[in-house]
């Protein structure tokens, strides 16, 4: 299956920190000064799926959403200074 994690800032320009689960099964981190990031995976019924996003600044709000073959699946939003939204599921389970 197709899994995306897209991220979304309210503000522009923006600071996050991402970290978020791999297809191999390990987890990556990445700090971006973008408005709006997506990365692409094909994992497997059951593996787990898993981003988490903190807004970088004093203010605006963070968004994480995951999709399955193109379709919502996972979404959460925090708003405020510094504030951490996460996404997770079992892929085609949950």
């Amino acid at each position: 299956m197709r899994v995306t994690y897209r991220v979304e800032h309210s503000t522009s320009p923006s600071e996050m920190s991402l970290t978020y689960a791999t297809d191999q099964g390990g987890t990556a981190q990445e700090d971006v000064r973008v408005s709006r990031w997506e990365k692409n995976y094909t994992m497997s019924r059951g593996d787990f799926a898993y981003i988490s996003v903190q807004n970088g600044i004093d203010s605006g709000t963070v968004t994480c959403e995951i999709l399955l073959d193109g379709r919502p699946w996972k979404k959460t939003t925090s708003s405020g200074a510094y504030v951490i939204a996460s996404c997770s599921g079992s892929v085609g389970r949950d």
